[in-house]
């Protein structure tokens, strides 16, 4: 059952380098064809992973902010915090 925890952690993944762009898409392809979504915010849920998932046809660019957009439909907040290197 996908929902919407499940979509938040993987732009998460992608987010921290942790997930390729073309992952990303294929998970989101994947999940469009074969999974079962959640009856809570299925509509949200759904739409975010169609978008994704079609992304790389259109030639589609995901940027922070179209992530950051994406986990607050899904009820999440991006807090960024810059930690020194080394």
């Amino acid at each position: 059952m996908i929902e919407k925890s499940d979509v938040a952690t993987k732009i998460t993944e992608f987010l921290h380098d942790e997930m390729t762009f073309g992952e990303l898409v294929d998970w989101c392809e994947k999940q469009m064809l074969h999974g079962e979504f959640g009856e809570a915010d299925a509509t949200v849920t759904r739409r975010l992973v169609a978008r994704i998932g079609l992304s790389d046809a259109n030639a589609f660019v995901l940027t922070w902010q179209d992530c950051e957009e994406m986990l607050s439909e899904l009820g999440y907040s991006v807090e960024m915090k810059l930690v020194p290197m080394g």
